[in-house]
């Protein structure tokens, strides 16, 4: 099912989330988060978790043009005004062996020329669990300090500050983006001089 943008909650992309989220606010207020905006193609179902899997844990490689297709048009034209470059979320190294190929690298070169946007890969990503075992605590905990950023490419931007479009393929509690956001945050606060690191994300699906 693909979720409206005008209804979804624009903090976590979760559907029917624009006034009041269930998804990113408790009793002690809204859930923090590095990044700033978030947008979902479509909301986790059978079928689209049938196709996710399909295409990253079976091979099924062609999936990966329709994925891209899915995010191109849930991209709000406003966001691809602002933004300077498209990243992505990379695979660990233990599952880019296992599958031979990086699903969300394959998802990202497909969409940049879709979006007229510049592609930059900028992180790596440690070991970790798997976290779809895990709770909703044990995510963030999992992933903290699980990314490394390569390098900002400083010599791209006139400006002092660089604005990305993080990408995934599936937002449940935002644990893995919101890891990637803050290691990317923290390496332009390090540049000489500091340079500010503006991030809105976007998934292929929405748990919620």
């Amino acid at each position: 099912m693909w979720i409206d943008s005008a209804t979804a909650c624009q903090r976590c992309g979760a559907p029917y989330g624009k006034l009041i989220c269930t998804e990113c606010y408790s009793r002690t207020g809204p859930e923090f988060f590095n990044f700033d905006a978030a947008v979902c193609a479509l909301s986790f179902d059978e079928t689209v978790g049938r196709l996710i899997r399909g295409y990253k844990d079976q091979g099924e490689r062609r999936v990966a043009c329709l994925l891209a297709s899915c995010l191109a048009a849930a991209l709000p034209p406003a966001w691809l005004m602002w933004a300077d470059a498209l990243t992505f979320i990379p695979a660990q190294p233990s599952a880019q062996r296992k599958r031979g190929f990086d699903h969300i690298e394959q998802i990202a070169t497909l969409l940049a020329p879709k979006i007229s946007l510049p592609l930059l890969s900028l992180l790596e990503k440690a070991a970790t669990d798997d976290q779809r075992n895990l709770g909703r605590e044990a995510r963030f905990q999992n992933l903290a300090g699980a990314f490394r950023v390569k390098a900002l490419p400083l010599s791209l931007f006139a400006r002092s500050e660089i604005r990305l479009i993080l990408i995934d393929d599936v937002f449940t509690t935002g644990a893995t983006l919101n890891a990637a956001a803050g290691a990317l945050k923290l390496a332009g606060a390090a540049q000489n001089p500091p340079q500010k690191v503006e991030i809105r994300v976007a998934t292929v699906a929405r748990v919620w």
